[in-house]
């Protein structure tokens, strides 16, 4: 979490030097990098680093073809080691996200209301076109009574809206002009992206301040664009006359671009038009640097490999700290500091050893290096007796899953058989996973056993079997050359998961 603010922050602060050396840019620049400062708050940065292991096994059994065993997830291996607190800022997450989504939804609601209401109290006038000398009808133009001049909606259907007290020719063609400038520009798909983010991070005052400024960049950006598309000087006139004939208005949905802005922008507006804005080759020099400063700074913290001081000797701290890195994607730090203080390892009770050797696991399975992860396992098993049953069924759970991944039957096969003798009921997956195991060795009567306990126990709560489970138990009957209970076996998966797979295979048979 503190990194995330503290990398975010920093990006945030990049985006401020960019703008404030940018001050002569076009606004459209300026709008990316405000823009892409906002994006940077959706990345969690502190997990770019975590453990993505595929699915172990995912083999196909060579008795028959399309009977793929079921896959360990070793990735759980971590996942088992989160403090409570982070299931609470995990928690927290979830929280802030669906008031975010909520919120969201409440703005398209209302957006659909408006449109609907405006739709009902308005009427077409395409005519206004021949104005900007356009013979098509590039976006669809209605009149209706509103108190700012004009409007851009829509989505799939982007509709310009302008007021019917508008009259004057030069100022219908300035504001269509205006409007047609941010269809052209995409502003209107833009507004709902900043729309969405702004509701996302609700709570974030940052996110809020650079979204006002993005709509900002947006309107004077449109602004340098229609100025040079009529007579020097003529565009800004006719916006003089648009904000004097019309007091200021909010508009009303974020969702939604108008002529409308406050007295005090309206005025910068006005101001920036006297301004020659022109692209140079140098302006380009500070978004880049942005972007490589904030990802080199992402990049280097999720990966640092500086070891810490440990200023404090307790073991509990040291694990906490060991478990904290990992879950931020620092493994590699925790391998560094936990390596440093092996050799004194020994002189602590067993307990803590097994403790020691079960943080050094779990980063080194961060790190992908499962062999070194195994040895700290094996090691942390042989005094598994010194902890709560609760943990060493952990460690042994996730030795059994390293096993597999290696390929190593005879070992996951002690693992899952001393987890048995442990906790003699073993959760859905366990047991899937040790009828594989039971499988590769080629105990078929024992990996049935297992399997079809996990079968008839779905069967009987009317639920379906896993589709895995029937497909192992299928393998199983074939090695053991019963016919009829294998081809009984394929039609339940053929009668339970009715694809072209399951039925091949029961045609391949004859059937």
């Amino acid at each position: 979490m503190e990194l995330y603010f503290n990398i975010n922050l920093c990006a945030t602060l990049f985006s401020l030097v960019a703008l404030l050396t940018l001050q002569h840019a076009p606004a459209r620049l300026r709008f990316y990098i405000v823009l892409m400062s906002m994006f940077c708050w959706l990345i969690p940065w502190p997990y770019l680093y975590e453990l993505r292991l595929a699915p172990a096994i995912q083999q196909s059994a060579d008795f028959i073809p399309y009977i793929p065993l079921p896959s360990f997830d070793i990735a759980s291996v971590t996942r088992h080691h989160s403090f409570v607190w982070n299931s609470l800022l995990d928690w927290w997450w979830l929280a802030v996200l669906a008031i975010g989504s909520t919120l969201m939804l409440v703005d398209i609601v209302q957006y659909c209301r408006l449109y609907r209401q405006w739709h009902k109290r308005s009427h077409n006038d395409n005519k206004l076109w021949q104005l900007l000398d356009k013979t098509d009808v590039p976006v669809t133009v209605r009149r209706l009574s509103a108190p700012i001049s004009g409007m851009l909606t829509g989505l799939p259907k982007p509709i310009i809206w302008i007021d019917d007290a508008l009259q004057d020719k030069d100022l219908l063609k300035c504001t269509l002009l205006h409007e047609f400038t941010h269809w052209q520009q995409k502003d209107h798909l833009w507004l709902w992206v900043i729309t969405l983010l702004q509701r996302l991070f609700w709570w974030n005052p940052l996110i809020w301040l650079m979204a006002r400024y993005a709509r900002q960049q947006i309107e004077l950006s449109c602004d340098e664009h229609c100025r040079h598309q009529m007579p020097q000087h003529h565009y800004q006139q006719q916006l003089i006359q648009l904000i004097l004939s019309q007091h200021s208005h909010s508009l009303p949905n974020q969702a939604v671009l108008g002529m409308s802005s406050k007295q005090k922008f309206s005025l910068k507006r006005v101001n920036h038009l006297n301004k020659e804005i022109k692209m140079k080759k140098r302006y380009l020099f500070a978004p880049i640097a942005m972007i490589l400063m904030t990802s080199w700074m992402g990049i280097s913290n999720a990966t640092s490999v500086d070891s810490p001081t440990l200023t404090n000797k307790s073991l509990n701290s040291l694990f906490k700290q060991a478990y904290q890195s990992t879950s931020d994607g620092n493994g590699a730090t925790a391998i560094t500091f936990l390596q440093e203080i092996q050799p004194e390892i020994a002189s602590y009770s067993e307990a803590e050893q097994f403790y020691y050797w079960e943080a050094l696991s779990i980063a080194f399975v961060s790190q992908q290096k499962l062999q070194e992860a195994a040895t700290a396992q094996n090691n942390a098993i042989k005094i598994g007796d010194a902890v709560p049953t609760s943990s060493f069924i952990k460690v042994l759970n996730e030795a059994a899953g390293i096993a597999m991944v290696n390929e190593d039957w005879h070992k996951a096969e002690s693992y899952f058989e001393h987890r048995y003798q442990l906790q003699p009921t073993l959760p859905n997956k366990t047991q899937s996973n040790f009828a594989i195991v039971k499988f590769k060795l080629a105990h078929y009567d024992e990996a049935l056993e297992k399997i079809n306990e996990l079968i008839n126990d779905s069967e009987n709560r009317g639920e379906s079997p896993k589709e895995s489970w029937l497909k192992l138990a299928a393998g199983c009957y074939n090695e053991l050359e019963d016919q009829a209970k294998m081809v009984e076996t394929l039609e339940k998966l053929a009668r339970y998961y009715p694809n072209n797979k399951n039925k091949q295979m029961l045609s391949r048979l004859g059937l």
